[in-house]
């Protein structure tokens, strides 16, 4: 199965998604999914609201870079490393979580997990950053808002991944998994805001 039928099956069905991502290998597939998706993001986000001149919602915590719309070409090159490094750090806090309850996990399975709801989400999150671009409503309140929403949808699909790839429990493997995604969504917004 190709990647784009998995993902279309992530989309629609994400239990048999989830069931086939099982037998794909680990963790190369994951890690190259999460950094493809931060690449689209670098590339149709971020690379065209720097040639539109657009400026960050918020100034740059990064200290040495500047406010101003060369914030958006520095993020085109430097978000899908920086993305990867932080869903590095928030599938070992999963690992380090599931290790805890004295349950044995395959750390390369939790990456492919995260890996494909990663890459599920981010046509949607694009999609709807673009019409909110274009439609003039796109502030840091409605991105606030509106991507919280996406973080929950990939949330659930992590969690899925837990119960189907690891065979956690349901209500440890969602909950895992939303506070692995409250944890690592704020660091990644806070880190790379706009």
């Amino acid at each position: 199965m190709g990647l784009l039928r998995l993902w279309w099956a992530g989309v629609r069905k994400p239990v048999t998604a989830f069931d086939l991502l099982g037998t794909w290998a680990a963790p190369a597939w994951g890690l190259a999914a999460v950094f493809i998706r931060y690449t689209i993001t670098a590339v149709l986000y971020c690379l065209p609201m720097y040639l539109m001149g657009r400026h960050p919602f918020l100034p740059s915590r990064l200290t040495f870079l500047p406010s101003d719309e060369r914030y958006f070409l520095a993020e085109t090159f430097f978000l899908p490393f920086v993305g990867l490094a932080i869903f590095l750090l928030g599938t070992a806090v999963a690992y380090v979580a599931i290790r805890l309850t004295g349950r044995r996990v395959d750390y390369d399975q939790i990456v492919n997990i995260g890996g494909l709801a990663a890459i599920v989400t981010v046509p949607f999150v694009l999609i709807w950053d673009w019409v909110m671009v274009l439609a003039g409503g796109w502030n840091v309140v409605v991105a606030a808002f509106s991507h919280s929403g996406f973080l929950l949808w990939g949330a659930g699909l992590v969690g899925t991944g837990y119960r189907r790839i690891l065979g956690l429990p349901a209500a440890g493997a969602y909950a895992l998994a939303l506070g692995v995604a409250i944890l690592s969504g704020p660091v990644l917004a806070g880190l790379v805001a706009r």
